[in-house]
């Protein structure tokens, strides 16, 4: 995702933490939509089926993750703080 992209994620997240009727699925979910239009593997795939799949692949690596994670120094870790940090949130939301 480049980083206009990333810059409409971080939109939705700033105003979503602050009004919850903007808080849910269904605007997180058109604002990433609006976001793959951009990716020609998402277009080609269909959206739905591209984010289903990437869903699947990162629940594995978390997964693996989870249960090999090292702590220091940690990629992943690291990552997870870049991400939250860029988008406000201090808090992951547990799946349903």
């Amino acid at each position: 995702m480049n980083p206009q992209q990333f810059s409409k994620i971080t939109r939705w997240a700033s105003i979503a933490k602050n009004d919850e009727i903007y808080f849910n699925e269904f605007s997180l979910t058109q604002t990433i939509y609006d976001c793959l239009w951009h990716n020609k593997e998402a277009v080609d795939e269909g959206f739905n089926k591209y984010m289903l799949r990437k869903m699947k692949e990162y629940e594995d690596v978390l997964a693996y993750h989870n249960k090999n994670c090292l702590g220091e120094k940690c990629k992943i870790c690291e990552d997870r703080i870049i991400i939250k940090n860029r988008l406000g949130l201090n808090y992951e939301r547990k799946k349903s």
